[in-house]
């Protein structure tokens, strides 16, 4: 998760189910996330 800048995968998870929640994304019975609904975004979102 280092690549991304997650301490661990359950954070990652907590993200996926915001978003979720959110409605931006779906989740199928496989367990594979689609997108739902696109968002703005303003800045930047690169690290250094």
């Amino acid at each position: 998760m280092k690549s991304i800048n997650l301490s661990s995968p359950s954070v990652a998870y907590r993200h996926l189910q915001k978003l979720e929640n959110a409605g931006y994304l779906a989740k199928n019975e496989y367990g594979k996330y689609t997108v739902k609904k696109k968002a703005s975004l303003k800045g930047s979102l690169a690290r250094s």
